[in-house]
């Protein structure tokens, strides 16, 4: 078993990653989510400062999309 950082999958997550997770946002419609206060048409996602950064705990969105997902089936016919 190899241990090496692209092994880590990370709990707190960038911009970048944050918007690839919520199916490939990019990572300026997250910094933008931030400022005005909403994510395709949802409140948007909570986020944290560590230090100088700004990142998204991986459980936080997960429950944003879950809680924000509208589920669709096709019509039996």
């Amino acid at each position: 078993m190899q241990n090496s950082v692209s092994d880590i999958t990370p709990e707190y997550l960038t911009d970048k990653q944050s918007g690839l997770l919520l199916g490939g946002l990019s990572a300026s419609t997250m910094k933008n989510s931030r400022a005005r206060g909403t994510l395709l048409g949802y409140d948007a996602p909570p986020w944290v400062k560590l230090g100088r950064l700004v990142r998204y705990r991986r459980r936080d969105l997960l429950e944003w999309a879950e809680r924000n997902a509208v589920e669709r089936r096709a019509a039996q016919g």
